[in-house]
């Protein structure tokens, strides 16, 4: 991993200095720096903060098209209608469309 990857955590991390940044799985981060062989520096939703590189794994950005735009999902989604999709913390969106009565495509 390097400056400029964006990793998602794969396991929770509870801090014990304020230095380090608290992981939820699912989280995607942005790496800043790499500490050391054990630790990254990361920015997550304007916090910053120190995280073992053992509990994420690197997330690839896919190309996006004109029009369209990324989003991280911040919690679950689980639908009844079948042309819903089912979302689960730290999934990558890509969104071609504008809302619709709240909903996107």
């Amino acid at each position: 991993m390097e400056a400029g990857s964006v990793v998602r955590a794969i396991f929770d991390f509870c801090p014990s200095v304020s230095e380090e940044l608290p992981l939820f799985v699912g989280d995607v981060i942005e790496v800043l720096a790499v500490v050391d062989e054990f630790w990254l520096l990361g920015k997550k939703e304007d916090v910053t903060g120190q995280f073992p590189s053992s509990f994420v794994e690197i997330v690839t950005i896919p190309s996006l098209k004109e029009g369209e735009r990324l989003f991280v999902c911040i919690c679950e989604f689980t639908s009844q209608e079948l042309d819903s999709l089912p979302l689960h913390r730290g999934d990558l969106v890509i969104l071609d469309g504008v809302p619709t009565a709240g909903w996107l495509q």
